[in-house]
């Protein structure tokens, strides 16, 4: 099993991503609300205390703030599903504000009543 991570930074297409996963039996994800690092410092501090953000204030939508993390327990053969999902309703993850997708192994799990092991 996989616990998959996927930074959404299009938040307004969190409720289409969600159905969608959802008409597919891919269930049990959770939402958080998030911000990164260079928003957060963004909003923070002012170009001549941290070089870098001059550089990425172009970038930076200032309408968005927050992001969403979405986080499920997936069988390593639903990754590619949820890739399928990201890209069909959010965008191909090689385009720019499509958002990042990990997963990290699992080794221990108990309570998870999406499929049976």
């Amino acid at each position: 099993m996989k616990l998959l991570f996927y930074v959404l930074s299009q938040t307004d297409k969190l409720d289409d991503f969600l159905t969608e996963l959802s008409s597919r039996n891919l269930c049990g994800a959770t939402v958080l609300e998030a911000t990164g690092m260079a928003r957060y410092l963004n909003s923070r501090h002012d170009n001549d205390e941290i070089q870098f953000l001059s550089s990425l204030r172009e970038f930076l939508n200032p309408d968005r703030v927050k992001s969403n993390v979405v986080f499920m327990i997936v069988q390593k053969e639903q990754v590619q599903q949820v890739v399928e999902v990201i890209e069909e309703i959010i965008a191909p993850l090689d385009t720019p504000d499509s958002g990042i997708v990990f997963t990290v192994p699992l080794d221990f799990v108990k309570g998870v009543s999406c499929f049976a092991e």
